[in-house]
C-alpha cells in the first residue's frame, strides 16, 4: 500500500466512500492484487464499513476491483495482455466517438478546450503527472459530448476509471509528453476547421499509448503487483 498525492483530478460524479475508494485505486494507494480488507479500507478512508460492499460492487463493474471466490475483494491486477486488450476496446469506442464529435464541436466547446490547454501551458515541466493525465480527459470531453450519442458517452464513462488507473500507474512519467502535443494539434486543427486532421492526431495518440504498453518490459508490470 502507498499514499497517493492530492491533485486537481475531477472524477466521475459521485460522493462519499465510492469516490474516495475509486481515487485511491486509480492513484495506487492499494496496489494491483492487494486485498481490500473492509476494516482496513474503512479506517483508511474514514468511511462507514456498511457502505463498502456496494462501493466494491461498483468498482468491480469498472474493472478496478476483483471479487474472489470466497466473496472478498482485491485490487484488480494490471497485466500486459489484458491491458492491451482493454486499450483496443477503448480505441474502438473512443475513436468512433471522436470521429462523430470533431464534426459537431461548437465555438463554446473550443473555448473550453483553449482554457484547458492554457492551464497546461502555465504549469511548469515538473507538474504532477496526475494533473496532465486528467486535463487530457477534460480537454477531450467536449468533443465526446458534442455528438449527443448518450449511449456512447455512457460506455466511455464506464471505461474511464480503468483508463485513468492505467495512465497513472503504467506510464505516469510520460503523461505530459503523451498528452500536450496531441491536444495542441487537435485544437489547432479544429480552429482551422479540419476535423479529419484532429481525428488523425487523436488516433495516433491512442496508438502511441498502446505501443507504449506493448514495449514495456515484464518487470514494469511485476513492479506494480503487490508482493
Amino acid at each position: 500500500m502507498r499514499r497517493f498525492e492530492e491533485s486537481t483530478w475531477q472524477g466521475l460524479p459521485c460522493d462519499g466512500p465510492l469516490r474516495e475508494l475509486r481515487e485511491a485505486l486509480i492513484f495506487g494507494h492499494w496496489l494491483p492484487g492487494e486485498p481490500l480488507d473492509p476494516d482496513e479500507v474503512a479506517l483508511e478512508l474514514s468511511a462507514p464499513a456498511d457502505a463498502l460492499p456496494s462501493a466494491f460492487a461498483v468498482l468491480e463493474s469498472e474493472g478496478l476491483a476483483q471479487r474472489q471466490p470466497d466473496g472478498t475483494y482485491r485490487v484488480a491486477p494490471i497485466e500486459r495482455r489484458a491491458t492491451i486488450q482493454f486499450l483496443e476496446v477503448v480505441r474502438a469506442l473512443s475513436v468512433r466517438s471522436y470521429a462523430l464529435g470533431v464534426r459537431a464541436v461548437t465555438d463554446a466547446d473550443l473555448r473550453i478546450m483553449r482554457q484547458v490547454l492554457r492551464a497546461y501551458e502555465l504549469t511548469d515541466a515538473d507538474r504532477e503527472p496526475a494533473t496532465a493525465v486528467m486535463e487530457t480527459f477534460v480537454f477531450n470531453r467536449p468533443i465526446h459530448e458534442a455528438h449527443g450519442n448518450e449511449e456512447l458517452i455512457r460506455q466511455l464513462d464506464l471505461l474511464r476509471p480503468r483508463m485513468e488507473r492505467i495512465a497513472m500507474l503504467v506510464y505516469p512519467a510520460n503523461a505530459t509528453a503523451l498528452g500536450y502535443d496531441t491536444l495542441k494539434g487537435v485544437l489547432e486543427a479544429l480552429e482551422r476547421d479540419d476535423p479529419d486532421a484532429a481525428l488523425k492526431l487523436f488516433e495516433d495518440g491512442v496508438d502511441h499509448a498502446i505501443r507504449t504498453i506493448e514495449l514495456l518490459p515484464d518487470s514494469a508490470f511485476e513492479e506494480l503487483a503487490a508482493s
